[in-house]
């Protein structure tokens, strides 16, 4: 993946969260490149960029203890 296949991933999966989750864009941001890499360093092929951040927020919880 090229630097700027990498940032274009990164921009998508950082506004599904920003749409999603309702985390501010650099909030979005953070979480797009953490997932970014814990896919690479868990040798996981990326998938599209909106159903990665898709897939981590379905493992989220609220103070509740509920899915969100």
């Amino acid at each position: 993946m090229t630097d700027e296949e990498k940032e274009a991933w990164i921009v998508r999966c950082a506004a599904q969260y920003v749409k999603r989750a309702e985390v501010t864009p650099e909030q979005g941001r953070e979480f797009a490149e953490i997932t970014y890499q814990s896919c690479l360093d868990m040798g996981f092929e990326l998938g599209e960029p909106e159903d990665e951040a898709d897939d981590d927020m379905a493992e989220w919880t609220d103070d509740e203890g509920t899915v969100t």
